[in-house]
């Protein structure tokens, strides 16, 4: 497979050169970036440098964003450099010609949904290993994108490996089918995780909806069946986009229960997850309103026995773990919204924001731009790598929807403002969040079940203020 991929990338790069390749307009530059962050719980305060790399043409990009990090969230990446790690934000070639796109490497990567709170890719910035094809007609667009989740996995403290914490080679694919008319799009999206394999070609290449591709290579009883270990999502989109306005609407299911239906016996738990809101352009600024919220275990996939989740886990995130250590075996939780695939405060949550934008003063020297925001975000207990939370089995969770109905759940509420000024090639950067969070979620052991596993569940004792602040500045470098 892998040579099949390299002859591909080579077959798209000579192809490029027959179209023009290389020929104007071309635009080189880079951008070098320094940043100061203070924030609380408990405070600290770091530093980043960053450095990006951009090279465009009408038929070949490359896109590199490397950083530096020293706020002791991961292991430093050299002894010299003074407690700094190494990130990589984006790193990616982008192939384009007429109406098609080919996307592959390391990336930040969007939902076909423009909110806060998409519920198929998360809005949060999570870089991933991607190729990702699209194509953009007049009526139809269609795109199909594998994401590697993990491979090889070797999560170890002290210098030895802990065979027990390394994860299932796993990999996922998501799929949009759209259609246009006028202003308005509307479309299908489905997704899909498997385990032990983190490329699977059929779900990558096939354009059948990846339910289908599913239960006709997985189920036995057939010569080409498969060992299944996978989990389909699937769900509708339609947005509105005008000069002045814009507006969205999104849903994901997995799983309904249609006993309420006369004649139908199905008792699967609900699974939901939900987005809609937009924005609109007023002389003064662009203001716009956004909710989202998924039910409780939506994005957590079914298991049998409790062997199977405790060996097995393959939920829609990008790993199937709440915990992982450092080089000197300081265990690190793994916050949620940086593991979802999907809607980034995963399931039992309901989240609000409204948000406002505007530039101000341009084509002058005084031009500035400022965006503030302001968020309420409800989570109840949750838990990425333990599918029925406390329990051990599916039997033991009642089969109808359940939202927030735990004892106590997290409030969370954030006034963010950031303000962007130009000044030639260099550019400042002023971000600042202030907010409250009442019941936090904290990680603590399962209760029931006899597993390992942990969960996030709301402590009523813990309460705090929400204090971040950012100053920083970049210079942009262009070659040409």
């Amino acid at each position: 497979m892998s040579k099949n991929i390299i002859l591909f990338f080579l077959i798209l790069f000579f192809l490029g050169i027959s179209l023009g390749f290389g020929k104007e307009p071309e635009a080189l530059s880079f951008d070098f970036g320094g940043y100061g962050f203070l924030s609380d719980n408990p405070y600290k305060l770091y530093d980043e440098v960053n450095t990006v790399f951009n090279y465009n043409s009408p038929f070949f990009d490359i896109k590199i964003d490397l950083a530096a990090y020293n706020d002791g969230k991961y292991t430093p990446s050299e002894t010299y450099m003074f407690g700094h790690y190494f990130y990589m934000n984006d790193a990616y070639v982008d192939f384009n010609i007429d109406r098609f796109s080919f996307k592959a490497g390391r990336a930040i990567h969007r939902d076909i949904v423009n909110t806060p709170y998409s519920v198929f890719i998360s809005s949060e910035n999570l870089p991933a290993l991607v190729m990702d094809f699209t194509y953009e007609g007049d009526f139809f667009f269609y795109e199909t994108r594998w994401i590697r989740l993990n491979t090889r996995s070797a999560n170890s403290y002290n210098g030895t490996e802990k065979d027990s914490e390394n994860y299932a080679e796993k990999g996922a694919n998501y799929k949009v089918f759209g259609l246009h008319f006028g202003d308005l799009r509307f479309g299908f999206q489905d997704s899909i995780t498997y385990l032990e394999r983190a490329f699977d070609a059929e779900y990558f290449l096939n354009p059948m909806s990846e339910y289908f591709v599913e239960l006709i290579t997985t189920t036995e009883g057939k010569p080409w069946a498969e060992k299944d270990n996978t989990n389909s999502l699937m769900g509708f989109f339609a947005d509105i986009t005008k000069p002045k306005w814009y507006a969205e609407s999104q849903i994901l299911i997995d799983d309904i229960n249609g006993s309420f239906l006369p004649g139908i016996e199905i008792n699967n738990l609900w699974k939901l997850a939900w987005s809609l809101g937009g924005y609109y352009k007023f002389d003064f600024g662009k203001i716009g309103f956004y909710h989202g919220g998924a039910l409780k275990y939506t994005y957590e996939a079914t298991y049998s026995t409790a062997d199977d989740y405790s060996t097995l886990p393959y939920e829609y995130t990008y790993y199937p773990a709440t915990e992982y250590y450092l080089k000197d075996g300081t265990p690190m939780t793994l916050n949620y919204w940086e593991n979802y695939i999907g809607y980034k405060y995963g399931e039992n949550s309901l989240s609000f924001l409204l948000n406002f934008s505007n530039s101000y003063f341009e084509q002058t020297p005084y031009a500035f731009s400022l965006y503030s925001a302001l968020e309420l975000a409800l989570n109840g207990s949750k838990s990425p790598a333990n599918p029925w939370h406390e329990y051990s089995t599916w039997s033991q969770i009642k089969p109808h929807a359940e939202l927030l109905d735990d004892p106590y759940i997290e409030k969370r509420l954030t006034l963010s403002v950031n303000i962007e000024k130009p000044i030639n090639n260099f550019t400042l950067f002023f971000d600042l969040a202030l907010g409250y969070v009442a019941n936090e979620l904290v990680l603590e052991d399962v209760v029931g079940g006899g597993t390992e596993a942990k969960i996030f569940i709301s402590d009523p004792d813990k309460d705090h203020g929400i204090f971040n602040l950012t100053l920083g500045a970049s210079y942009k470098w262009k070659l040409k």
